[in-house]
Order: C-alpha cells, then structure tokens, then sequence
C-alpha cells in the first residue's frame, strides 16, 4: 500500500483556497457550491515535463527575470527570452529513477484515478467567450474509464471527492478566441511514485489552454515547486528508492533553486512547466 506524502504546505494551501474567489470576474465559488455550472467541466488525461531539446525550452516567465537567483534562464524555441523551467532544463542529468520511472508514474496515476484532476472554467460559458473568469481544480473520485492506451476517456461521468477536494485555483484568468490564460495559479498534484503517494504543490504558476478542435483542450501549465516541498518528498521516498538514490537527489535539489515562492522572498523555489490534455467530463448528481 503506498503512503502517504506531502509537503507541510499543502494544509496551508488548502486554507488560502478555501474561499476560492475570482479576482477581476469577482466570482465567488462559495456563493454556487462546489461546483458552478457557469462553463464546461474538464479532467486532465495526459500530463508530462516541457524537456529542453537543441532548440530550446518552452515554459513561462514567471518571474519576469532573465536571471533571477543567479541562474539564467534559457530562451524557447521562438525567441522568447526569460523561460523558468529548471526541471526541464536539467531533466536529462537526474536520476534515471526520476527521469523514467516519474512520467510512468504520472500517466498510471491519472488512470488509477490518484491524479484525477478536474477544472471548472468558472464566470464565463466557455473558451470562445471573451472575458474574465476563474479556474478551479478539484480532485475526482471513483473508478477512471480508460482508453486501450490507458488514457482517461472523455464523456464519461465523475463524482467529486468527498472530502476536501479542493485542489488549487487561478483566481485571474483571461478567455477570448477559444484561448484561456491564466495567472496566479496553485495547484497540489497527486502522483504514485516509488511506492509512496505524493502531493506536489505547483504555485505562482501559469496556464494556457487552447481548444484541440474535438471538444478537449491542449495544455501548458507552469508553476514554481518549493524546495522544502521537494526536499520532504524526496527523503521520504521508499519502496524502490535505495538510500543512494535519496541521497543524489539530496544533493542534486539545492542546486536547482532558481526562483522565490514569494516576490519579495528568499530564493526557494525550483521552476517548472507541463504539457497536457484535458477531456470534457459530466459531474455524477445523486439528484438531491
């Protein structure tokens, strides 16, 4: 039986989330439940690291810095300078127990349901509209509906979790021209990993998301990792994880900080950015 990992901040999350209120569409979740019903509902079925290549890296600025905490940041494919996305940037250097064994991990996660993962577009209809809203993440609960591949299938129906479910919001997002963009995210993703359950939080993140032309939305999602929350997963680890494995991940994680938590805080902070997918999904009503 895996158990249970996270970083000490996850409660504390949790509770900065719990009024999960829209900053420029001023919509409060509180005032419609759990669930608003304003726009489509959407679970994540495939989620990966962006990886350097010989062309560069895509990510996100997220701290409008080139070299913010003394490491520079590289450029993406398109010129774009500024890309905060350390993971990416050295992914091919970590152990291969990261490197390989992690995005299996992640793709059997989303379909055993322990990184199932549902966004609400909240205070606009959808994606063609043209206006503020808000994004909410929510865990989900029951048995996945896989495709042979074992991706999580689109349309099928799926209750929330019955605890708290809240998983992260981004109280500032933007949707025009079937594009969403959204800023000031948090987000905990749940991932199975070497024999342990881990809760990864992702904050000061970033997301765009663009219709894939089939009813699903193509992803990128950037966030910044804090050290202690990686640092408490990593000398946890067990199962598979021999003590020479923790201890080069101990010593390779410090090396990574390239950007703060907090603006105005301490450098603590390791940088990252995801592709994705996300299917259309129906919420499970007991009629009540």
């Amino acid at each position: 039986m895996p158990r249970l990992l996270h970083a000490p901040i996850t409660a504390g999350l949790l509770a900065v989330l719990g009024g999960c209120t829209s900053g420029d569409a001023g919509v409060s979740i509180d005032d419609c439940g759990q669930i608003c019903g304003d726009g489509p509902l959407y679970m994540i079925d495939q989620l990966g690291f962006i990886i350097a290549d010989d062309a560069g890296i895509d990510g996100f600025d997220l701290d409008s810095s080139t070299d913010d905490c003394g490491i520079p940041d590289p450029a993406a494919p398109d010129g774009t300078t500024g890309i905060d996305n350390q993971f990416g940037s050295v992914w091919t250097t970590l152990p291969d127990t990261v490197s390989t064994v992690l995005p299996a991990a992640i793709g059997d996660s989303l379909a055993d349901g322990t990184l199932m993962v549902t966004m609400e577009l909240v205070g606009q209809p959808n994606i063609y509209a043209e206006g503020p809203a808000a994004l909410v993440f929510r865990q989900g609960d029951g048995d996945v509906l896989t495709s042979p591949d074992g991706r999580p299938l689109g349309g099928q129906t799926i209750a929330l979790d019955s605890g708290d479910n809240l998983l992260g919001q981004s109280p500032n997002a933007t949707v025009a021209n079937g594009e969403l963009h959204a800023t000031d995210m948090d987000l905990i993703l749940r991932v199975a990993f070497l024999d342990t359950h881990v809760e990864l939080l992702v904050t000061r993140g970033m997301a765009r998301m663009t219709d894939d032309g089939q009813g699903g939305l193509d992803l990128k999602l950037g966030g910044v990792v804090p050290e202690a929350a990686v640092m408490e997963i990593v000398t946890g680890l067990g199962g598979s994880a021999d003590v020479n494995i923790r201890a080069a991940l101990e010593a390779i994680v410090p090396l990574l900080i390239d950007v703060r938590t907090d603006p105005n805080g301490p450098c603590d902070g390791i940088s990252g950015a995801f592709w994705g997918h996300a299917v259309p999904v129906h919420l499970y009503s007991d009629g009540s």
